[in-house]
């Protein structure tokens, strides 16, 4: 949403429009584009939101540990193999979570309208 935000004038119009997750991931992939790198991480958004769907509708928990472990193989860089305990996939999620985070940071900074001069603003507010 905050990718969006930085392309508009003013994103409030478009909070009214009430989009879904996905309808805002198609915007931010019109904007970003979809090759190389970008691809595997609207893969991984849009896995990941598949996740969070079956979270919320009490899929079963074989299930949803088969559904965990396919998110964190797409996103791993190396062969990924099913977590052996619940203990190792709740490591290996926030892992994986945290590193998709940063490429989204990452992502909003290269694409920000201001380019670098929007990093060091951001910076500079943070400090004071």
């Amino acid at each position: 949403q905050l990718i969006i935000a930085d392309h508009f004038g003013s994103a409030d119009f478009l909070d009214e429009a009430r989009f879904s997750f996905f309808q805002k991931l198609l915007i931010v992939q019109a904007i970003a584009g979809n090759s190389g790198a970008n691809h595997r991480v609207w893969s991984a958004i849009e896995k990941l939101n598949r996740l969070r769907n079956s979270m919320a509708h009490n899929v079963e928990a074989e299930s949803l540990a088969k559904e965990i472990d396919d998110f964190i193989s797409l996103w791993a860089e190396e062969e990924h193999k099913p977590s052996a305990t619940s203990k190792e996939r709740a490591s290996r999620l926030r892992e994986t979570l945290g590193s998709l985070y940063g490429w989204l940071i990452a992502m909003r900074l290269t694409m920000h309208p201001k380019g670098m001069e929007y990093l060091g603003q951001s910076w500079q507010q943070e400090k004071t």
